[in-house]
């Protein structure tokens, strides 16, 4: 069983998969890109992804998003 997704990673993963940009996606929730891409590599850890393609790869293929 995967690990509990929280509101806030959901929504990123659901940004990523549409094809959105780090940048963009952090405009968006007015955070700074810096911010986000930390959180991005919090949630690769999380499920043990080693890039952004195989973390959305993972959360489509989990029913995550």
């Amino acid at each position: 069983m995967p690990p509990k997704i929280i509101i806030h990673e959901k929504d990123i993963l659901k940004e990523l998969s549409e094809g959105a940009t780090v940048k963009s996606i952090a405009i968006t929730n007015k955070i700074n890109k810096r911010s986000l891409e930390r959180h991005i590599r919090y949630i690769r850890e999380k499920y043990d992804c080693t890039c952004i393609a195989q973390l959305v790869t993972y959360a489509i293929t989990n029913k995550l998003i």
